[in-house]
């Protein structure tokens, strides 16, 4: 009965700030739509350095059109959320996952030691897998349809 009351929602239900007489501080597709628009940023800024101060250092230092592709789709996914449908969340949920799997068990390991990492090598690629898992939640908060509110503990 709760499923299906939760899936049953308008989309006037959904972009409502007050829920249950409880106030929330601001609604999971804007948050997860910041939060990915800074994490590409964030990478595409980081990979611009790399190819023009450290052009070079490895065989993963040249801006190519994999890397272009790559963040179209990213910021088409930040934009894309923010349609706050069911199945953009999904979509987005299974993108952030990839990419935090790419990064753990393919970037940190092969990718980032060839580069002879310095300070702000680890800072992105920390930052950047820390934004994800943050995404990740949020997207994980909406399809559950739960809620965060300030000052109130989430299994109560």
């Amino acid at each position: 009965m709760d499923m299906q009351k939760r899936n049953s929602r308008t989309s006037k239900d959904l972009d409502l700030f007050v829920h249950n007489n409880k106030k929330r501080i601001s609604r999971y597709h804007i948050q997860v739509f910041w939060i990915l628009l800074t994490t590409f940023t964030l990478s595409l800024s980081y990979e611009v350095y790399r190819d023009i101060a450290k052009a070079g250092v490895s065989s993963f230092d040249t801006f190519n059109p994999a890397l272009a592709i790559f963040y179209l789709i990213g910021f088409g996914m930040a934009v894309l959320v923010r349609a706050n449908q069911r199945w953009t969340w999904w979509l987005a949920l299974l993108y952030t996952l990839g990419l935090i799997a790419v990064g753990t068990f393919y970037y940190d390991p092969i990718i980032l030691p060839a580069r002879h990492p310095g300070l702000p090598d680890w800072f992105e690629s920390v930052a950047y897998l820390g934004l994800l898992f943050i995404a990740v939640f949020l997207c994980l908060q909406q399809l559950r349809g739960s809620m965060l509110v300030p000052g109130e503990h989430p299994s109560s």
